[in-house]
Protein backbone atom coordinates (compact mmCIF):
# COMPACT_ATOMS: atom_id res chain seq x y z
CA UNK A 1 0.00 0.00 0.00
CA UNK A 2 1.27 3.43 -1.00
CA UNK A 3 0.98 6.49 1.46
CA UNK A 4 0.78 9.69 -0.16
CA UNK A 5 2.70 11.26 2.28
CA UNK A 6 1.65 15.07 0.99
CA UNK A 7 -1.96 14.17 1.56
CA UNK A 8 -0.94 12.74 5.09
CA UNK A 9 0.79 15.72 6.35
CA UNK A 10 -2.18 18.04 5.11
CA UNK A 11 -4.92 15.84 6.61
CA UNK A 12 -2.65 16.61 9.64
CA UNK A 13 -2.45 20.13 9.39
CA UNK A 14 -6.04 20.52 9.01
CA UNK A 15 -6.37 18.25 12.27
CA UNK A 16 -4.12 20.77 14.31
CA UNK A 17 -5.81 23.90 12.36
CA UNK A 18 -8.98 22.41 13.61
CA UNK A 19 -7.51 21.51 17.01
CA UNK A 20 -5.35 24.92 17.57
CA UNK A 21 -8.83 26.73 16.71
CA UNK A 22 -11.55 25.40 18.86
CA UNK A 23 -9.47 25.51 21.98
CA UNK A 24 -8.17 28.68 21.65
CA UNK A 25 -11.53 30.02 22.56
CA UNK A 26 -11.73 27.78 25.16
CA UNK A 27 -8.91 29.60 27.12
CA UNK A 28 -8.75 33.26 25.38
CA UNK A 29 -10.31 34.13 29.09
CA UNK A 30 -7.33 33.31 30.26
CA UNK A 31 -4.71 34.92 28.10
CA UNK A 32 -3.55 31.57 26.81
CA UNK A 33 -3.49 29.93 23.88
CA UNK A 34 -3.65 25.76 23.50
CA UNK A 35 0.69 25.70 23.85
CA UNK A 36 0.54 28.06 26.86
CA UNK A 37 -1.86 24.96 28.20
CA UNK A 38 0.05 22.49 27.24
CA UNK A 39 3.03 23.75 28.80
CA UNK A 40 1.00 25.12 31.74
CA UNK A 41 -0.02 20.94 31.90
CA UNK A 42 3.98 19.32 31.19
CA UNK A 43 4.99 21.63 34.33
CA UNK A 44 2.42 20.76 36.81
CA UNK A 45 3.56 17.03 35.82
CA UNK A 46 7.29 17.79 35.90
CA UNK A 47 7.83 20.08 38.23
CA UNK A 48 11.38 22.35 38.20
CA UNK A 49 11.22 20.86 34.66
CA UNK A 50 13.44 23.54 31.94
CA UNK A 51 12.43 24.98 28.45
CA UNK A 52 14.34 22.61 26.94
CA UNK A 53 12.33 19.92 28.11
CA UNK A 54 9.29 21.78 27.12
CA UNK A 55 10.58 22.03 23.90
CA UNK A 56 11.50 18.14 23.35
CA UNK A 57 8.44 16.87 24.58
CA UNK A 58 6.09 19.54 22.95
CA UNK A 59 8.13 19.38 18.93
CA UNK A 60 8.11 23.17 19.26
CA UNK A 61 10.69 25.06 18.50
CA UNK A 62 13.05 27.23 21.30
CA UNK A 63 12.13 30.57 20.60
CA UNK A 64 8.41 29.68 20.69
CA UNK A 65 8.70 28.55 23.91
CA UNK A 66 10.48 31.27 25.47
CA UNK A 67 7.81 33.36 23.94
CA UNK A 68 5.08 31.43 25.95
CA UNK A 69 7.24 30.55 28.81
CA UNK A 70 7.24 34.82 28.61
CA UNK A 71 3.94 35.04 28.51
CA UNK A 72 3.02 32.58 31.47
CA UNK A 73 5.32 34.08 34.10
CA UNK A 74 3.97 38.00 32.65
CA UNK A 75 0.75 36.47 33.36
CA UNK A 76 1.82 34.95 36.81
CA UNK A 77 1.01 31.48 36.16
CA UNK A 78 4.71 30.23 36.50
CA UNK A 79 7.99 31.14 38.21
CA UNK A 80 11.61 30.55 37.08
CA UNK A 81 14.78 29.95 39.16
CA UNK A 82 17.87 29.38 38.64
CA UNK A 83 19.08 26.05 37.24
CA UNK A 84 21.51 24.21 36.08
CA UNK A 85 24.47 26.10 34.29
CA UNK A 86 22.27 29.19 32.17
CA UNK A 87 18.66 27.06 32.78
CA UNK A 88 15.53 27.64 34.53
CA UNK A 89 13.66 25.79 36.96
CA UNK A 90 10.12 26.02 35.48
CA UNK A 91 7.12 25.81 38.53
CA UNK A 92 3.74 26.82 38.89
CA UNK A 93 2.57 29.05 41.19
CA UNK A 94 -0.88 29.11 42.95
CA UNK A 95 -2.77 31.16 40.38
CA UNK A 96 -1.33 28.24 37.89
CA UNK A 97 -2.15 25.26 40.38
CA UNK A 98 -5.59 26.93 40.07
CA UNK A 99 -6.23 27.18 36.49
CA UNK A 100 -4.97 23.04 36.46
CA UNK A 101 -8.92 21.92 37.29
CA UNK A 102 -10.49 24.12 34.43
CA UNK A 103 -8.08 23.13 32.02
CA UNK A 104 -8.62 19.55 32.67
CA UNK A 105 -12.48 19.71 32.70
CA UNK A 106 -12.15 21.69 29.42
CA UNK A 107 -10.45 17.64 28.19
CA UNK A 108 -10.71 14.61 28.52
CA UNK A 109 -7.99 13.68 30.57
CA UNK A 110 -7.05 10.18 30.98
CA UNK A 111 -3.98 8.69 32.19
CA UNK A 112 -1.89 12.06 31.43
CA UNK A 113 -2.83 12.60 28.29
CA UNK A 114 -4.90 14.63 26.57
CA UNK A 115 -7.52 13.49 24.00
CA UNK A 116 -8.74 15.09 20.68
CA UNK A 117 -10.91 17.98 21.48
CA UNK A 118 -15.01 17.20 21.60
CA UNK A 119 -15.93 19.16 18.68
CA UNK A 120 -14.85 17.56 15.19
CA UNK A 121 -13.13 19.85 12.56
CA UNK A 122 -15.82 21.48 10.32
CA UNK A 123 -13.81 21.20 7.21
CA UNK A 124 -14.66 16.73 5.65
CA UNK A 125 -11.31 14.89 5.83
CA UNK A 126 -10.58 12.45 2.85
CA UNK A 127 -8.40 10.33 4.88
CA UNK A 128 -6.03 7.86 2.68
Amino acid sequence: MSVDMGKLAQNISILHRQYYKDTKQDFNQYGLNPTAVCMLLMIQEYPGSNQQFLVDKLVIDKSHATREINKLTTLGYITRTSGVGHSSELNLTAKGEQLIPTIQKKFAVTGGQISLPRRLPSQKIHWL
